[in-house]
């Protein structure tokens, strides 16, 4: 395999990573990039070295799926085949791009909240302070299935412009993302 043939793979199955392991790999990246060391609790991801803040960090994917369709033996392998059209980050404001999900805020535990998308080509790292978070459009503390106080907020095509104006922070290209991580260890025969 060569280091061309791993990037394409690394890019195809970054989209299909669990949740809990992508969210790991944004940590991984934020403490590349912003010397962020860990926090020894589970209350929040990392604390800056610089300056000891509490820092919570979110990732999520630009994808869409066709979730809300009722699967049946009708229909089981078109749905699932359907389920995932991986956006390039010019195409955020397109209809079609209806929402990354940014879950589990607790505001009351972190100083500030780096927040990912990774797009098809890039990737977009935005920050914000707890008091800020109200300021985000969809912001809500109030959804079901969340206990008491804590936040999500939905990036869509109709808001991912607030986020790219007010706090977008860093703009990490795929292949870079890949390379910070890449050894050549890493190519198998």
């Amino acid at each position: 395999m060569t280091k061309e043939s791993l990037f394409r793979k690394f890019k195809k199955k970054l989209f299909a990573t669990p949740a809990r392991r992508l969210g790991t790999s944004g940590e991984l990246l934020c403490q590349y990039m912003y010397n962020l060391r860990n926090s020894g609790t589970t209350d929040y991801d990392k604390v800056d070295a610089d300056t000891g803040n509490h820092v919570e960090i979110k990732f999520t994917t630009a994808k869409k799926g066709v979730y809300d369709a009722v699967i049946s033996a009708d229909n089981l392998i078109p749905v699932i085949v359907s389920t995932e059209k991986v956006f390039k980050h010019n195409e955020a404001n397109n209809d079609d791009f209806d929402f990354c999900a940014i879950h589990q805020i607790k505001k009351w535990l972190f100083d500030k909240l780096l927040y990912g998308i990774i797009f098809k080509d890039r990737i977009e790292i935005f920050s914000v302070t707890p008091d800020k978070l109200i300021e985000i459009p969809t912001y809500s503390e109030r959804k079901s299935g969340f206990r008491p106080g804590e936040g999500e907020f939905f990036i869509t095509h109709d808001n991912i412009d607030y986020h790219r104006k007010n706090n977008l922070i860093s703009i990490v290209p795929m292949r870079d993302f890949f390379d910070m991580f890449y050894s050549p260890a890493f190519i198998v025969a």
